[in-house]
């Protein structure tokens, strides 16, 4: 029989495969629970022990008062509270003459074999020329051309 423990401080695990007693995905419990003791899974308290349970009993419906929230949503809303301040975000992009704004692309070519640097190499030529024909070739375009336009890619 295997079971999983979700959470170190759960106090049932999660059968995996059918013991025979406990349905696969069914809780078991890992020790004694007392009645009205927390039963705890993955972290978190889901009901109280309605009648005990021992060791590698199957902890389900029949013997587990699951946990209802005592909070309504009228008493959550007295405690109203202002977020705290967050930091305006900003991203790297430009301001387009119609006003709205775009982002730089970055188009990287790499090769998955040994024997095709030359295809790379004339493949990244070939796009610097289409793309920015005002630009030298290669690495060296960098320098003066290093922002390409999405619009440059639709001519």
């Amino acid at each position: 029989m295997t079971t999983v423990q979700l959470h170190h401080t759960d106090n049932v695990d999660i059968q995996v495969g059918d013991d025979g007693t406990v349905p696969n995905g069914h809780k078991q419990a890992r020790g004694a629970i007392a009645v009205g003791e927390e039963i705890r899974k993955g972290g978190v308290t889901i009901g109280k022990a309605s009648s005990p349970i021992a060791s590698g009993d199957h902890v389900h419906e029949h013997n587990v008062d699951v946990w209802r929230a005592t909070n309504t949503a009228s008493a959550a809303a007295t405690d109203l509270r202002a977020p705290d301040p967050v930091e305006p975000r900003t991203f790297d992009g430009y301001h387009r003459a119609d006003g709205r704004v775009g982002i730089r692309n970055h188009i990287l070519i790499l090769t998955t074999v040994n024997c095709l640097p030359s295809l790379k190499l004339a493949t990244n030529s070939e796009m610097d020329r289409q793309i920015r024909p005002d630009c030298d070739s290669g690495l060296a375009s960098l320098a003066k051309c290093d922002r390409v336009l999405v619009d440059d890619f639709t001519r």
